[in-house]
């Protein structure tokens, strides 16, 4: 449970705590009462606390998969809502996020580090990713991988991290230019939709 993890987390003496996408599947009207708990932990235990969890329908009759960035003052700075939607698994059944990338500057046990935020499939597509502040020390991407996806899904995070280093970089970019002069990852990309496994309780 969210109490259990923290306090674990606490005993330990651990500052950041996070969960994995969808760790926690929570109906909309209880979203509040859940991130309060979820408050109560972060200050309790002093963590900074990354909440992945799965709303079900919600006032437009879709689910949200989201994350929350809790500071260890119980504070939200990340309310973050899935932007690249898995098609068929999510796309007719998920709200779509805005369409902007987390970036926030904090101090995590004295010392300062600068955070960004996807999902999962966010981080596969560069079209998207290209959009991570390349100041970013830590791309933080809670995921649901399953063994066929897994070494694939990797690769890709991989790519996000070079082809926004190259924006601060551009002498070692990892990116080349098709005709058009778009920006496409010189990683190369599965030719085929790798679908998961259906998931408990859907």
């Amino acid at each position: 449970t969210l109490k259990q993890v923290c306090k674990t987390a606490g005993e330990k003496n651990i500052h950041l705590v996070t969960f994995t996408e969808d760790a926690f599947l929570i109906d909309y009207r209880r979203e509040e009462e859940f991130i309060s708990i979820a408050k109560e932990q972060a200050v309790k235990y002093k963590q900074n606390i990354l909440l992945g969890f799965d709303l079900s329908e919600n006032e437009n009759g879709k689910n949200e998969n989201k994350i929350v960035f809790l500071d260890a003052d119980g504070n939200i700075l990340v309310d973050y809502t899935k932007n690249m939607l898995i098609p068929i698994v999510e796309s007719f059944l998920y709200e779509e996020g805005d369409g902007k990338i987390p970036f926030i500057d904090l101090t995590i046990d004295g010392h300062p580090v600068r955070l960004s935020f996807v999902i999962c499939y966010d981080s596969d597509i560069p079209e998207f990713t290209y959009k991570i502040n390349s100041e970013t020390d830590i791309l933080l991407v809670p995921s649901w991988d399953w063994k066929a996806i897994k070494n694939l899904h990797n690769v890709d995070i991989a790519s996000a991290i070079c082809s926004t280093l190259s924006e601060s970089f551009p002498e070692t970019s990892g990116r080349k230019r098709n005709r058009k002069g778009s920006r496409r990852s010189a990683v190369k990309k599965s030719s085929h939709m790798l679908l998961p496994p259906p998931r408990a309780g859907r």
